[in-house]
């Protein structure tokens, strides 16, 4: 579960070009805690 999770939220994380402009790690956080919850629910 774990690892699909971090396979999801990767690519995600990889391709926004906001993170570099803002906080990497507090977005980056917060997207991997939304699709935990998203992928948790639908699985």
């Amino acid at each position: 579960m774990k690892n699909a999770i971090i396979t999801i939220s990767s690519p995600e994380i990889s391709c926004n070009p906001l993170p570099k402009k803002r906080k990497p790690n507090i977005i980056a956080i917060q997207e991997v805690i939304i699709y935990a919850t998203i992928f948790s629910l639908y699985s």
